[in-house]
């Protein structure tokens, strides 16, 4: 039973028949009381009525009080209660039932007064109310009697408790109607939920791939399915994305380890010269440094995929840092026969993190250094466009072979594998290029590629640029 009413549905239920029972309550009491209210006004507005009529027909010969006996009488077959009397109480004449009841006091001292007055009295041996409207009779400003009017209330009584009866049947009647409709609209409400509460336990880390597709409207729990659909969608996308990277940094991993394990296996199989052993020790140095490099770009892009803070800006000439980056990498390109030219101007101020700038616009150098054949020419320039906030565009461009276009959008992901943007963007990891990506975007710019086969390939980076 606790498990049954813990339900959201019957909760739901629970309030929406409770608020029901309240307003229905507060509507039955108002409807008792504006009935009751106006059949007692009924009531009295017909005796004041009638008391005038009696009034109009009542005479005063020699001191004493009498009335056309028609009158009263055609009041009395209605059921009324007709009579006048002295202002000792004594009845005079009288018509219609309720003839013992005696003359209130309190009515005797309202007519001495010349005061009308209301008053509901009882038989001693009947219960039944009789409502009472007593008016002075008057003349000439002189009060001589009183004239008495008189009705049962036995009917409208009759009235209020038959009311009371209906709303007593119906009030209940229709909340037992409103908790079987509550239960079944909050069950269709909330039917989807359940669906999409299924849906969830049957989803676990490898199978991201199911999808609620409900169709509904576009309410709230509409929005709810179409919300957890598109959360599926990223968290497949995740998933896999982070099944791919270990996919891909193992693979890169297991490469330089297996000629490392190939050359210790050679080098220790029989006793060598020294200068083979040195040969040996060189590859490995050269191996351990790649792994390094590709351990160092792998928690660089786990870092920052966390979110965590990685910049150090300060402000900076960029000019300076593209002259100093370019002739780091002349050397490379003077052995390559390639021509390197650099067009920047003499100051260039921004703000941003000079250790991730140069490893940036170091990967994109080397990237067309080693790319681009002999003879080639890479050129490096920058350019300052307008707006707010202003920017400066840097460009590398080679004269290589180019990039076909169907990698032109892969190639800032990580590891991508096809032949000529891999070898494009590699440095040998594969991941040159992506932290390249992150390094502009973290610095609130962004990296494009244009790039024509046999025409050579343009990397251009947008940097917001520091005015003051």
């Amino acid at each position: 039973m606790t498990k049954w009413f813990s339900t959201v549905r019957v909760r739901l239920t629970l309030w929406y028949v409770l608020l029901l029972g309240l307003i229905l309550v507060f509507f039955s009491s108002a409807l008792y009381l504006i009935l009751a209210r106006g059949l007692y006004q009924q009531v009295d507005d017909g005796l004041q009525l009638a008391a005038e009529q009696v009034a109009g027909a009542v005479n005063l010969e020699n001191g004493q009080l009498n009335w056309q006996s028609g009158e009263g009488a055609s009041l009395g077959e209605r059921g009324l209660l007709v009579r006048i009397g002295d202002l000792d109480g004594r009845i005079v004449a009288s018509s219609g039932p309720f003839r013992d009841l005696p003359v209130p006091a309190a009515a005797l001292v309202a007519a001495r007064q010349g005061r009308s007055y209301f008053l509901t009295v009882s038989l001693p041996n009947d219960p039944t109310p009789v409502r009472l409207y007593s008016i002075p009779y008057q003349e000439n400003g002189q009060v001589y009697g009183i004239v008495q009017v008189g009705q049962s209330l036995e009917s409208v009584q009759d009235t209020l408790r038959q009311l009371l009866l209906i709303l007593a049947i119906a009030v209940p009647f229709t909340l037992a109607i409103a908790s079987v409709g509550g239960l079944f609209l909050a069950d269709r409400a909330l039917s989807p939920i359940d669906r999409i509460t299924r849906a969830a336990q049957r989803i676990s880390a490898e199978d991201l791939g199911q999808r609620l597709g409900l169709t509904l409207p576009d309410d709230e729990v509409g929005r709810l399915a179409r919300t957890f659909d598109a959360m599926l969608a990223r968290l497949d996308e995740a998933f896999r994305r982070q099944r791919q990277f270990t996919a891909d940094a193992s693979h890169e991993l297991r490469t330089p380890l297996t000629v490392m394990k190939g050359d210790i296996g050679v080098a220790l199989n029989r006793p060598r010269r020294t200068s083979e052993y040195r040969r040996v020790l060189a590859e490995l140095e050269e191996e351990v440094d790649r792994l390094t490099r590709l351990v160092e770009d792998l928690l660089l892009l786990a870092r920052a995929d966390t979110g965590q803070p990685l910049l150090h800006p300060e402000p900076l000439d960029l000019a300076g840092l593209l002259r100093a980056v370019v002739e780091q990498v002349r050397p490379l390109a003077e052995a390559k026969g390639l021509t390197l030219h650099l067009q920047v101007p003499d100051v260039l101020l921004l703000n941003g993190d000079p250790d991730k700038l140069i490893r940036l616009f170091l990967n994109l150098l080397d990237n067309a250094v080693k790319y681009t054949p002999a003879g080639g020419q890479v050129t490096l320039q920058t350019n300052v466009v307008g707006g707010k906030p202003s920017a400066v565009i840097v460009r590398v461009t080679d004269s290589g072979s180019g990039i076909p276009p169907e990698h032109l959008e892969h190639i800032f992901k990580r590891f991508y594998r096809a032949d000529e943007s891999r070898s494009r963007a590699g440095g040998g990891s594969g991941l040159g290029l992506a932290i390249a990506r992150w390094i502009a975007e973290a610095h609130g710019g962004r990296i494009t590629v244009d790039s024509e086969l046999g025409r050579g390939s343009t990397f251009s980076v947008w940097l917001p640029r520091r005015t003051g």
